[in-house]
């Protein structure tokens, strides 16, 4: 019992004065796609004081656009959403777009298109300008289920799938160093950046990735894999470290379960810390947990990982989504979806460094009765976090929308 007084005192307080609390005020609900075609499956990134948008939208010929929007006044107003694929037949599958940005201005996103391969479109001034596409995975082909990722060095990280060597599906990776100066030496950005993309390595064979830039460059992946283990055939969700862009660490299994961990989202601050989310099925009873793990540069083995769905009240209420953040405090938010059954987007905090988590709180939304899906999260240096998901609106065209939770 004191234990838990304790818990919740440092969920209400903070660590330390100078620490946000866990409970967030959320703003007011704001429509980001402004559109009346459907909009979905957006992509979130926070940093240098703006918050960016990317998602897929319906055209006028049923094929899809890449739309952009951002929001230099804390998500109250967004700008008029402009196409970033922009040439009429380029346009992105039925799959997600990624988002990046950096505390520069820099903004990068990355979609599948076609002809098939793994684009991206980048900003150098705060998504004011786009550069025109470019098609980035080479050889290799594939480009489905995008990640892209800024280290703290101003280097570009992006992987995919594609084809696997001895599986089906393979993760692929590549990187930019060329943005660096341009970052760093003022008198670079008089001229234009014209990035090289390193050639395509295979980093392991697998179903699905995401990236998190390092504090001292470089880029952590997380994998989601089918690897034989003490369980036999079985999907878990694997981190690996590259320095160099050359090299990839031995997998080390983050999930480690007999029961399929798929959905993985990754995180990580400016200490060397890195938290992984994921989805894991239970088969007694059926539903998906929501957990979380988190790790050192560097660790050769994965510590104890928390369940944060399975609340008390809440037990065996299935999962539909799942996201993770972490902002400069060290505050880890993660954020996910319940099921249709008994629906709602939740948030839980944890001021420990994801060894607890304070109670959970329900994230607004636009409507109760049309279902959301598709959450996203991310938090900005003021330690704020921010919201994005699709959802019908009132004459049920399906549109994106944001909120932004302050900490009390």
């Amino acid at each position: 019992m004191l234990g838990q007084l304790l818990q919740l005192g440092l969920c209400v307080l903070g660590s330390n004065p100078s620490t946000p609390s866990s409970d967030l005020e959320f703003s007011p609900i704001v429509n980001v796609s402004q559109s009346d075609r459907p909009s979905q499956v957006p992509s979130l990134a926070m940093a240098g004081g703006a918050i960016y948008v990317a998602w897929l939208e319906t055209n006028k010929r049923n094929f899809f656009d890449i739309r952009f929007s951002r929001s230099l006044d804390s998500g109250a107003t967004f700008s008029t959403p402009i196409n970033v694929s922009k040439q009429p037949d380029l346009y992105g599958f039925f799959l997600d777009p990624n988002i990046a940005a950096n505390k520069w201005g820099g903004v990068f996103i990355t979609w599948p298109g076609n002809p098939p391969g793994l684009y991206l479109a980048y900003s150098l001034d705060g998504g004011e300008h786009f550069s025109a596409p470019m098609l980035i995975s080479g050889a290799q082909g594939g480009g489905a289920l995008p990640s892209v990722a800024c280290d703290r060095l101003g280097s570009i990280h992006v992987a995919w799938t594609g084809p696997g060597v001895t599986q089906n599906n393979g993760i692929y990776y590549t990187r930019s160093d060329d943005f660096r100066q341009f970052w760093t030496d003022q008198t670079s950005r008089r001229g234009r950046v014209l990035p090289r993309f390193s050639e395509p390595i295979h980093i392991h064979d697998g179903c699905r990735s995401r990236l998190a830039g390092r504090a001292n460059g470089g880029v952590y992946a997380m994998l989601e894999a089918d690897i034989p283990g003490p369980a036999g055939e079985r999907f878990d969700v694997f981190l690996t470290r590259s320095i160099d862009g050359i090299t990839f660490d031995p997998l080390l299994n983050v999930s480690y379960s007999a029961d399929m961990s798929v959905r993985g989202s990754l995180t990580s601050d400016d200490h060397g810390n890195i938290f992984v989310a994921w989805m894991e099925l239970s088969l007694n009873p059926y539903n998906w947990e929501v957990y979380v793990s988190a790790l050192r540069d560097g660790d050769s083995s994965a510590p104890a990982y928390v369940n944060v769905s399975e609340y008390p009240a809440w037990n065996d209420v299935t999962t539909l989504d799942r996201a993770i953040t972490v902002d400069r405090f060290g505050i880890v938010s993660v954020g996910w979806i319940r099921s249709a059954i008994d629906p709602g987007s939740f948030v839980r905090r944890s001021l420990d460094g994801a060894k607890t988590f304070c109670p959970p709180q329900l994230v607004p939304e636009y409507d109760s009765v049309n279902s959301r899906a598709a959450l996203e999260i991310g938090s900005d240096e003021a330690g704020r976090v921010g919201f994005a998901w699709y959802q019908a609106d009132d004459s049920g065209n399906i549109e994106i929308f944001f909120t932004l939770g302050t900490p009390k």
